[in-house]
């Protein structure tokens, strides 16, 4: 295999062409291309609205529960302290990489870890999970009458394998790139024109929706992009020339989102009251107990130093020893967790540099039974609890029946295709108005640009479909969770 090079990886290349700034404010105020990617992020209107989606728990009247704003930020801080240790730090520093170069890879993962959950729909994880379910349900009872031979069609019949695989198989990651690439309007230009090492940071599974579940392959758990965004994909790793492969930072990415939620889960689930300090400890316990597949005196080692600072509250009487311990022992735990997925890439390099590692950062390192047991404990304390479960049935109702109405407006609403009963509803006219108007004009430039190319009747109509499926999508997945279910009560009568 190939080995990447960081001259391509690291590139400051923009799919927009340079940003266009005044130059004496350029000389002023000097900034990286980086710094320019950053500020641009934390202006976006998509950014803020990660203030308003769920990371975990629902969003309630407590200030400290995190959404995906602030999660965002703290994966951001520990990709760029994880960036730093490769760049500049004394044990594990890349060695085969000039100095201008290497300054650049703090700032690239900042960024990229600002970004990493900007693509995810409301209600956390759960409505990913709602809008694959819908298209594998539901598709097949929407139809279409062919005028010609007065023939009904399902969805699901006219539309290609892969474009029912892409909409089958939504994934956050994806929407993330076909969002930033495409949906996000700046500059006169499509996207938020960022550099393409960021966004290719952002691509954790390098797989179109076809190649999902490919056995033994972690990098194609998921889909990394869809077909209608495979041209961006393909403009992004000719550049960076990591067609098909992982870029080796999008390892360290993913291991700083890990150590962000999996970390910040336990102290807002201690916060919250959901868990205390002895039961994660006789957890703890319990596990290394049971455990035969990992080395786990590092991880004894590291609950040891959260019961030494919950037994010091007790005896300094704290007002609530258990988010006291909690609280201080976090940045400790993380300090570790960051170090053993840094020594992970520096001792897997080479199988990450030709593109044929296929595991996460902590696999082998002292670290690994801990990051294990906590998704157990998560598993047992956390996702079972009754505010959460309430959350993922309210997203069911609301996102169900918002794809419901707003699929049947955006093939329906302008007499392109006619439904199986021929029956003309008004509502949908005004239903497509709610959609937002960069959405629609990204679908009418992607519709012109296939047709453009193409002579076919029936694959433009088959593409146009698809589109309209994806620009729901869009409209969906960008909305926060105040925004859903407020549209959805308006909709349903239940608000005005």
């Amino acid at each position: 295999m190939k080995t990447m090079e960081w001259e391509t990886l690291l590139s400051n290349e923009r799919l927009g062409g340079e940003l266009v700034i005044d130059k004496k404010t350029e000389e002023i105020y000097p900034r990286t291309d980086f710094e320019k990617d950053y500020k641009r992020i934390i202006s976006s209107a998509s950014f803020r609205r990660l203030q308003d989606k769920t990371q975990v728990f629902p969003l309630d009247k407590s200030d400290f529960v995190r959404t995906r704003l602030t999660h965002s930020y703290e994966t951001s801080v520990i990709a760029k302290m994880m960036g730093n240790m490769l760049a500049s730090g004394e044990k594990y520093a890349l060695e085969d990489i000039d100095s201008e170069l290497k300054s650049r890879i703090p700032d690239i993962l900042a960024c990229a870890g600002l970004l990493h959950d900007i693509g995810n729909p409301p209600f956390g994880h759960f409505g990913e999970d709602v809008i694959r379910n819908w298209f594998k349900h539901k598709l097949k009872k929407y139809f279409i009458l062919d005028e010609r031979t007065q023939q009904k069609m399902s969805l699901d019949e006219i539309l290609k394998a892969r474009h029912i695989k892409d909409l089958q198989n939504f994934d956050g990651n994806a929407q993330a790139l076909r969002l930033l690439t495409k949906l996000h309007f700046q500059d006169g230009i499509c996207g938020m024109n960022l550099t393409v090492s960021v966004l290719n940071s952002l691509v954790k599974y390098p797989a179109k929706s076809e190649e999902v579940g490919t056995a033994g392959s972690l990098l194609k758990k998921k889909m990394g992009y869809t077909d209608a965004d495979s041209d961006v994909y393909e403009r992004i790793t000719e550049i960076t020339e990591t067609k098909g492969v992982r870029h080796p930072l999008a390892y360290i990415l993913e291991a700083a989102d890990d150590i962000a939620y999996k970390t910040a889960d336990i102290e807002d689930a201690v916060k919250k009251g959901l868990l205390d300090v002895n039961q994660l400890l006789n957890c703890e316990k319990e596990y290394i107990e049971a455990t035969t597949n990992y080395d786990i005196s590092k991880m004894k080692d590291l609950f040891d130093r959260l019961q030494d600072i919950y037994d010091k509250a007790i005896d300094k009487e704290v007002n609530n020893p258990h988010v006291y311990a909690i609280r201080n022992w976090i940045p400790y735990a993380q300090e570790w967790l960051m170090y053993c997925a840094v020594y992970g890439f520096w001792r897997n390099k080479e199988e990450i540099m030709t593109g044929t590692y296929n595991y996460d950062l902590f696999k082998g390192t002292y670290h690994e039974a801990t990051v294990k047991f906590i998704d157990t404990v998560m598993s047992k304390y956390i996702f079972i609890n009754k505010d959460i479960v309430k959350l993922e049935l309210s997203a069911d109702t609301i996102l169900t029946n918002l794809l419901d109405k707003f699929i049947e407006a955006v093939i329906y609403h302008d007499k392109v295709y006619t439904s199986e009963d021929n029956v003309e509803i008004k509502a949908y006219k005004k239903l497509y108005m709610l959609i937002s108007e960069n959405y629609c004009d990204a679908y009418k430039k992607a519709k012109k640009i296939f047709e453009d190319n193409t002579t076919d009747e029936n694959e433009k109509k088959e593409y146009d479909i698809y589109l309209r499926l994806l620009l729901v999508v869009d409209f969906i997945s960008g909305m926060t969770d105040s925004y859903a279910k407020r549209l959805y009560q308006e909709l349903n009568g239940f608000s005005f």
